[in-house]
């Protein structure tokens, strides 16, 4: 029986924080003039697609969109975001398309991506990214195809 109760206590928790996470990134995404898609057909609505495109969008911004466990897409492109942006970004596991075309990301930033065994597709045009970058991730990520 209390074994039940702490069961019931922690998906509570759980869900208000997820719920809380999501009023945040709303939050966020509305400042920086950005768009959002939710999955209606799922449990709690999460935000599935985020486009923050010429957002100017800040590490502190990240801390908040890095929560976001259900993310899909993520476009940056046009924005600020550099390799300390990517350590937010490793944390969706979920993201299968993430656009950072005119972008500070540089090599050593996309390889902070590895973790991510979802992902299929990343837009890298108009980056620091070297063909030497994009070959060394794709050792790691084989199923994913990058885009310069």
């Amino acid at each position: 029986m209390r074994s039940a109760i702490l069961l019931v206590l922690t998906l509570f928790c759980t869900a208000i924080a997820t719920a809380d996470d999501k009023a945040k990134a709303i939050e966020v995404i509305d400042k920086l003039g950005g768009s959002y898609q939710v999955a209606k057909n799922r449990p709690g609505q999460p935000i599935v697609r985020v486009v923050l495109t010429d957002a100017d969008i800040s590490i502190d911004d990240m801390k908040v969109l890095q929560k976001l466990k259900d993310l899909e897409v993520l476009s940056l492109a046009g924005t600020q975001a550099n390799d300390e942006c990517l350590d937010y970004i490793a944390n969706l596991k979920n993201l299968r398309m993430l656009y950072l075309s005119d972008t500070q990301v540089t090599d050593r930033g996309l390889l902070k991506l590895k973790g991510l065994t979802r992902l299929r597709l990343v837009f890298l045009k108009g980056t620091k990214v070297t063909p030497q970058g994009i070959a060394a991730i794709r050792k790691a990520m084989p199923r994913t195809r990058f885009f310069r």
